[in-house]
């Protein structure tokens, strides 16, 4: 591999990496700030279905969001049903 195609991967890799680093950085100050449990309405056709609910206990698990925002989008996939 030539040095101009070496340094144009490395850009391209520093560059990938950073942008998912912002991407996590947003995602987790968004949920400390406001938690919104409409976010996992990923359709955006106004309903929790069961995947979307279960995006969010998989975050729930995970420790992502806490019981309490788990039990919102519960309530929200219980009032769709």
């Amino acid at each position: 591999m030539n040095e101009v195609v070496k340094s144009r991967v490395i850009v391209f890799g520093t560059l990938a990496a950073s942008l998912t680093a912002i991407y996590l950085i947003g995602r987790r100050i968004k949920e400390i700030d406001q938690f919104d449990p409409w976010d996992y309405d990923l359709d955006g056709d106004g309903v929790i279905s069961m995947d979307e609910l279960e995006a969010a206990e998989q975050d729930w698990l995970a420790g992502v969001i806490t019981r309490s925002q788990y039990l919102e989008v519960l309530a929200l996939y219980f009032d769709a049903v």
